[in-house]
């Protein structure tokens, strides 16, 4: 399945207001290296979203996701 963007809601760190974000995927080059950081340390296949608005406090808010698969350890 191919990576898709999506839209998160995040509070501003700085006056609390809820914003909206859309995300988007990492760039290749920046992916490609967190593959390698995270293959070397035993985590999951990972995808990485990052984003970023301005609040109506004038702040730029930039949010990062990352959702991992775990394989069952039973």
């Amino acid at each position: 399945m191919e990576k898709q963007g999506m839209e998160s809601i995040v509070v501003c760190p700085d006056c609390g207001e809820q914003i909206n974000v859309a995300m988007s995927p990492y760039q290749e080059a920046v992916n490609s290296l967190m593959r390698v950081f995270e293959g070397s340390i035993g985590i999951g296949k990972t995808e990485h979203f990052e984003g970023k608005n301005k609040c109506k406090c004038g702040k730029t808010v930039i949010a990062t996701l990352h959702i991992t698969a775990e394989a069952n350890r039973g």
